[in-house]
């Protein structure tokens, strides 16, 4: 009738929702970090396109250094920075 059919959740992200990208997971993600892929400020979850490609996922939190993991998204990641920010955490913690 219309010919177009409504996308699965009607949302803005249903178009890239399809077998040629890859959803990118970051679990612990400190409070007001900022999530990049390749520089680009992201959320602590978003697709990208499928690539064997070397990729940086950069977590940034304020006045700490940046925790940066190199991937291939060549299918969905879920990668957890919460052991690295913790084990810093405790690093910074001692006396020098």
């Amino acid at each position: 009738s219309g010919g177009s059919r409504p996308a699965g959740g009607g949302t803005a992200a249903a178009p890239l929702v399809d077998g040629n990208t890859a959803r990118i997971r970051v679990l612990g993600v400190p409070a007001g970090a900022e999530v990049r892929f390749n520089g680009e400020p992201r959320g602590p979850e978003f697709r990208v396109p499928m690539s064997s490609d070397e990729h940086a996922i950069e977590v940034a939190v304020p006045g700490r250094p940046s925790v940066v993991r190199r991937v291939r998204p060549t299918s969905d990641l879920t990668i957890d920075v919460a052991a690295e920010f913790a084990a810093r955490d405790e690093a910074g913690m001692s006396p020098p």
